[in-house]
């Protein structure tokens, strides 16, 4: 419930977006280890909700962690795409993250494909 209210609300805010490129915004999607093979395929299925939602609403989406890549850690992709964005934009950023978690006290952890975040 709470992803599709999630989904519909990322819908609603970018749909008054511009269409130019440099003024979209970005949605950032992280997918993290499977673990269990029912999780993986949710955590598939949000992320095209995501896509969708992204691109329905004009937003530029970019996914880590869906292909398998021997290029970097899921991790590494993540610092390397988050350091390509505008450090000052008047179009906003969202990033998501599902995957497998773990919560230490205050510590939230997530299992990607090689280290966790």
């Amino acid at each position: 419930m709470f992803l599709l209210l999630a989904v519909a609300f990322a819908s609603a805010a970018f749909a008054s977006s511009s269409t130019n490129a440099e003024d979209k915004p970005t949605v950032i999607v992280v997918v993290g280890a499977p673990g269990e093979e029912e999780y993986g395929k949710n955590f598939q299925k949000w992320a095209g909700l995501w896509e969708k939602a992204s691109r329905d609403g004009g937003a530029k989406y970019l996914s880590i962690g869906l292909t398998p890549t021997n290029e970097a850690t899921d991790l590494e992709l993540l610092k390397q795409t988050l350091a390509l964005e505008p450090k000052e934009s008047a179009v906003g950023l969202g990033v998501v993250v599902s995957g497998p978690g773990d919560l230490e006290g205050e510590d939230a952890k997530v299992q990607l494909g090689g280290p966790v975040l």
